[in-house]
């Protein structure tokens, strides 16, 4: 996960932090357009790196098929991911080490 594709697939980590999601729904998050340049340039390597996997890996192009973090892939938000809490007070921020 290096050069131009690591800052897109973090974002695609980061999507998939909370839950799994279809791949339509995946690149609706990340405000993408076209399926092409999702799946080429943060599905595709994010599949190939291990970070992320399918929920129905015997079949791939299922309508129920979703995406989920790997254990790597958990491992790789927790550790550079920082999470931000807003209450009406305050915004408070802090790095998950």
């Amino acid at each position: 996960m290096t050069g131009k594709f690591a800052g897109e697939i973090y974002k695609l980590l980061r999507g998939l932090a909370k839950c799994s999601l279809t791949g339509t729904e995946a690149q609706a998050a990340l405000a993408l357009k076209g399926q092409a340049n999702f799946k080429d340039r943060y599905l595709g390597p994010a599949l190939k790196a291990g970070l992320v996997e399918m929920t129905i890996p015997d079949k791939p192009r299922s309508s129920k098929q979703k995406y989920q973090l790997t254990g790597i892939g958990r491992k790789a938000v927790s550790y550079t991911h920082l999470r931000a809490h807003e209450t009406s007070l305050h915004l408070v921020c802090r790095l998950q080490l």
